[in-house]
């Protein structure tokens, strides 16, 4: 009977600690807007953001969105105070509290690279690689920079910001 007893302890032991509870809301910060998800205890969630409120599902290691236009499925891992969704160009941790998720992101900036004079090709990949995200780009007329090549980025140069903030680039579209 002991060891029947015994058994059964540690079976709950083992089950209690690899399964990691992640019903509840955990926030990630990105410059100044905080996206919640809500996990629920029926593998159902809730992402939202100032854009409105998406539903998803979740099992032990995914969580899928579905839209009308399209399905996404992220992976994510979780952590003690944590966790980690695995993202095609960058992992996002959300955290237990907002606090929390806020001072990740203000450690956690990343500089403005510089690709003036760079084509809008090399200039997308060096953003990306570090870290950002890049919006359409933009058309300017220009004399000093050369047709299809990057003339300045918004944010600019140089500043800190929020790891995947969208970085908009205005390119030269040649003389007027």
């Amino acid at each position: 009977m002991k060891k029947l007893i015994f058994i059964f302890l540690f079976l709950v032991f083992l089950v209690g600690c690899s399964n990691k509870s992640i019903v509840g809301t955990w926030y990630y910060a990105v410059e100044d807007e905080v996206i919640s998800i809500t996990f629920n205890s029926d593998n159902t969630c809730v992402i939202s953001d100032s854009d409105g409120n998406y539903e998803c599902t979740y099992d032990d290691k995914t969580i899928t969105t579905k839209t009308s236009d399209y399905e996404s499925i992220v992976n994510y891992e979780v952590y003690d105070d944590y966790i980690e969704i695995k993202a095609e160009i960058i992992d996002v941790r959300f955290y237990k509290s907002e606090e929390e998720a806020k001072k990740y992101d203000e450690e956690n900036r990343v500089t403005v690279p510089d690709v003036t004079n760079m084509s809008l090709e090399e200039a997308e990949r060096v953003l990306i690689k570090s870290r950002l995200t890049v919006g359409l780009p933009i058309p300017k007329a220009s004399d000093e920079i050369e047709k299809g090549h990057v003339i300045y980025t918004s944010p600019e140069k140089g500043k800190k910001v929020s790891r995947l903030t969208e970085v908009m680039i205005y390119y030269s579209s040649g003389s007027d």
